[in-house]
């Protein structure tokens, strides 16, 4: 069990890329997302255990920049329940697509759920 676990560190504490279905995802941690939170850092959000770089579109926001960056560094779930216009359209996933950069690890899915510190 030990050596299970161990493998199990040292796969999360040191891959920073896994392989899926042939090609390479990269994992980004909790806390390196959170330090993409302003438009000099770039502007990322999770959302459903993905990560997307929204820098480029922060501009073009229809609801301005200010109400996007409220979710800069976090997961929009929570943002998205208040201005619900996000989930009534396809067009708001198929966006998100377009900007996607990775998932986020395993373990920081929930905690980017609950919006959990370190």
């Amino acid at each position: 069990l030990g050596a299970v676990r161990a493998e199990e560190e040292k796969q999360r504490d040191g891959a920073e890329e896994e392989e899926r279905g042939g090609e390479q995802v990269q994992t980004f941690r909790l806390d390196e997302v959170a330090q993409h939170n302003s438009v000099e850092s770039g502007v990322w959000m999770t959302y459903n255990g993905k990560v997307y770089d929204m820098t480029e579109f922060v501009e073009q926001h229809p609801g301005g920049k200010e109400k996007i960056m409220l979710a800069a560094g976090r997961d929009v779930a929570p943002y998205w329940k208040l201005y619900t216009i996000h989930q009534e359209s396809s067009l708001v996933l198929e966006l998100l697509k377009q900007h996607y950069i990775g998932d986020l690890d395993a373990d920081d899915v929930e905690r980017s759920r609950t919006g959990a510190e370190g």
